[in-house]
């Protein structure tokens, strides 16, 4: 979805003007970091290559500070510039006043996070093979069983009647 997001502002060339773009800008910072932040499995830092380190620890120290959590009363800052600060805009004399947030290099974020895909997919494949790989299964979305319990690797996904779809990306 992080990708998604990125090529949606780029594509569209959505300006920071928009009332879209602070959301969809918000939505990056929030997803890149859920998978760095869970509370029984997380992606070890490890796995992030080198040359991301520096976006990579940019992007959960906003998500962290600012777009996760905001605290009006405290901001974040980047060689002297305050983010998450109550801030006054002023254009043809007219004030309006909001916070003052942070888009990334979206192409950089785009690299990173395809890295990061592609890394997560290679050891995925290497457990699946491990595992998996002579087990017959049906078509369907399944969860893969995180819990250190027993219980099937694959649980198919199941929603009480009415409550919508399984939406699934392939």
């Amino acid at each position: 979805m992080v990708v998604d997001t990125c090529k949606y502002l780029i594509n569209n060339e959505i300006p920071k003007s928009s009332p879209i773009h602070d959301p969809l800008v918000t939505s990056i910072f929030v997803l890149y970091g859920r998978p760095f932040k869970q509370k029984r499995i997380r992606l070890p830092e490890q796995i992030i290559p080198s040359d991301f380190t520096q976006l990579h620890k940019l992007l959960l120290d906003m998500r962290d500070k600012l777009y996760a959590h905001t605290d009006l009363d405290d901001y974040f800052s980047i060689n002297g510039t305050q983010f998450g600060s109550l801030t006054g805009y002023t254009k043809h004399g007219n004030t309006q006043f909001g916070i003052t947030i942070f888009t990334p290099e979206l192409p950089q974020v785009i690299q990173m996070v395809e890295a990061l895909q592609h890394i997560c997919d290679l050891r995925a494949r290497n457990i699946w093979n491990k595992y998996m790989a002579k087990e017959s299964i049906s078509d369907g979305a399944y969860t893969v069983n995180m819990d250190t319990v027993e219980g099937s690797f694959l649980k198919p996904h199941a929603l009480p009647g009415g409550w919508g779809k399984i939406d699934t990306k392939e």
